[in-house]
């Protein structure tokens, strides 16, 4: 095992450890304090500088803490009565007793240790002989830093707190078959796994010291998705991946971090599912589509370019319906955007051109956040009121790189996903106790699929097969669609070109998986398509249940509303037939001698209206129960729109 691998594996009960302060509710220095008392119950009580702690720190407890931050644990220690200080030593107190974290770390060494175990016995299952425990929680340390999990939140890359190491196409696919298993099958050892995952996102945010662990909640900040994360809330790829960006935006909405997409972006989701619904039409179309998580995902639930359509159609309103506001580009300000012509060609490939849509959309979302950030440079994503969230890392590489060069400090306007992630769940931990997991489960299917370079090689050899005749359409369909045919692929080297006869080894294993003669990846493709149609149906039926619901509810309204309608109409032309008896003994000389004031004038005033009423009776030919039930009728229309919302 190399030194840093093994440093690293050192350390791993101490991130577990942190984990268990951070969840007793400790800050950013009562975290690291029982670590430093630990050392120091070692030392001597002659004195010791601050740089033999820091060396203890890193031998034993495999954290390699800045002089700065451990200045200030052990000034703490210092109030605390544990340490005194002298001329620029330290001098532990005897009388004062220290923590002992050895019973705490055998406890979490022993669910290593049963972690390693398991590990080592999944790998010989699948050729690979891992020597000891140590190597085991080496491969699997690895792993987790190799696919992100905890990512670097430092704004300066050279701040890695990673391995640096990586691992082989085929370790990598063991690491991720077994980590798949567990998370299954095996509660126990799942928890294991997660808290020593949450304790590495939690170390690296510690010693990073890049957010305040103190701020539950950002004060100021919109995030705005990149096209692959919209994609995955969409549930446009796999189950695992969707899952995890669900559970990201709810934490996100429950730490205040306001959630939008631009338009641009919106148009480039609508751009690329055009591709979509052009090629899925036929075989040859397939053949076109590159292997992205969204291809993999129109082909195994067998999309038509009708269903294609669809998902068009509804893109914005689903956007909408995730809780996401949808924004225009900000007028661009050459005082914000930086030099957009140099980073258009760091974000092209060698086969790109500046005018590629990927390239432009990118470069334009980077202006618009500088632009909505109006010359600021917040110093953390707390207050940083503009971020783009991207599932690329090498984006998010280039545009620091990039933005660095530019002179630019502060928080870049860029950021991964799972470095957002990470941020969000330090802060409200309780709010989404499974997105860890759930992450690491959508980076093992992705660890789980063949390089770029032997998946084209794979497909020129399955399309000489299909062109000699030993390989029908739909079969072709099949093969790329099937978890097989990855599973095979996956551990091949990123350079080997892909033999004639591993292609032809897939294809019989995949057939020989056909339930009958005819493809059983097709069987079962068309088993889920017609689930997923059967579903369609199933919610199109509740629907139109629920709108016939609604009517009736609606017609029963309408009855009540009538009903009132009328008893009102009726107490009205009562009202008024009784005041016009009352102004017809009004207008009488003699009968209410006193009336001679203004109860006259209003005698005169209903007898006059009822002259008029009958010169129109006369000329319309209404009688006086038409001209209620017009009032019936107009009184109903209005309390309808007042009730229901329409007539």
């Amino acid at each position: 095992m190399q030194p840093a691998r093994n440093r690293a594996v050192k350390g791993l009960a101490t991130v577990a450890l942190l984990k268990v302060n951070f969840d007793a509710g400790r800050d950013h220095i009562g975290m690291f304090l029982p670590f430093a008392l630990d050392v120091i119950r070692a030392r001597p009580t002659d004195g010791f500088p601050l740089a033999d702690v820091k060396a203890d720190l890193l031998s034993r407890h495999g954290l390699n803490v800045p002089a700065n931050t451990l200045e200030t644990i052990l000034t703490r220690a210092a109030r605390r009565g544990f340490i005194q200080r002298e001329e620029g030593r330290y001098f532990r107190r005897p009388q004062k007793s220290l923590p002992d974290l050895l019973p705490a770390r055998l406890s979490i060494e022993r669910e290593h240790t049963a972690v390693a175990e398991r590990l080592r016995e999944f790998a010989s299952t699948r050729g690979l002989d891992i020597a000891c425990d140590e190597d085991a929680l080496g491969l699997l340390l690895t792993f987790l830093e190799q696919n992100q999990v905890s990512i670097i939140l430092a704004s300066d890359p050279a701040a890695s707190v990673v391995t640096g190491e990586s691992l082989s196409r085929r370790e990598t696919a063991v690491v991720a078959r077994f980590l798949q298993g567990v998370f299954r099958s095996e509660p126990l050892v799942t928890e294991y796994v997660q808290r020593m995952l949450e304790g590495l996102v939690l170390q690296n945010a510690l010693l990073l010291r890049d957010i305040d662990l103190v701020r539950r909640r950002f004060r100021d900040l919109e995030v705005f998705f990149d096209t692959g994360f919209l994609f995955r809330a969409l549930r446009l790829v796999d189950p695992a991946s969707s899952a995890a960006a669900h559970e990201m935006l709810d934490l996100l909405r429950a730490t205040n971090a306001r959630l939008a997409a631009f338009e641009k972006t919106i148009e480039e989701v609508k751009r690329i599912l055009r591709i979509y619904e052009r090629y899925l039409s036929s075989s040859e179309g397939i053949k076109k589509l590159r292997p992205t998580d969204v291809t993999r995902y129109f082909l195994t639930y067998r999309y038509r370019p009708s269903d294609v359509a669809m998902v068009i159609a509804l893109l914005e309103k689903n956007i909408r319906d995730l809780g996401m506001a949808v924004h225009p580009f900000p007028t661009r300000d050459p005082k914000y955007t930086l030099d957009e012509g140099a980073l258009s060609q760091r974000l092209r490939r060698a086969e790109e051109t500046d005018l590629e849509p990927r390239v432009m959309h990118d470069v334009d979302a980077v202006a618009a956040i500088l632009t909505l950030r109006a010359g600021r440079k917040p110093t953390s994503l707390d207050d940083a009121r503009a971020v783009f969230a991207t599932t690329s890392g090498s984006v998010v590489k280039t545009v620091l790189e990039w933005y660095r060069e530019n002179g630019e400090t502060g928080v870049p306007p860029v950021a991964h996903h799972l470095a957002l992630s990470n941020i969000a769940w330090l802060k409200k931990p309780a709010s989404a106790p499974g997105l860890k997991i759930h992450e690491l489960v959508a980076l093992c299917s992705a660890a789980l699929r063949p390089s770029r370079k032997v998946w084209d090689s794979f497909v020129r050899q399955l399309r000489e097969l299909e062109e000699s005749g030993q390989l029908s359409s739909d079969e072709y369909v099949a093969v790329v669609a099937s978890e097989l045919t990855e599973a095979r692929l996956v551990e091949l080297d990123d350079e080997a070109e892909v033999e004639a006869q591993t292609v032809i080894e897939v294809v019989e294993r995949v057939k020989s998986s056909y339930a009958e003669p005819a493809s059983a990846a097709v069987a079962a493709a068309e088993a889920v398509a017609k689930k997923h149609q059967e579903d369609k149906e199933a919610a199109e039926a509740r629907a139109v249940a629920q709108a016939e619901e609604k009517r009736q509810l609606e017609l029963r309204v309408r009855s009540r509303i009538r009903a009132v309608a009328c008893f009102a109409a009726k107490v009205s032309f009562w009202i008024t037939g009784l005041a016009v008896i009352l102004g017809s003994f009004l207008t009488l000389p003699g009968i209410f001698p006193e009336s001679s004031g203004w109860l006259r004038i209003l005698g005169w005033a209903i007898a006059v209206g009822v002259a008029g009423l009958s010169a129109l009776n006369l000329v319309w030919g209404k009688a006086l129960a038409q001209y209620r039930q017009d009032f019936e009728g107009l009184l109903a229309r209005r309390l309808g729109t007042w009730i229901i919302g329409s007539e």
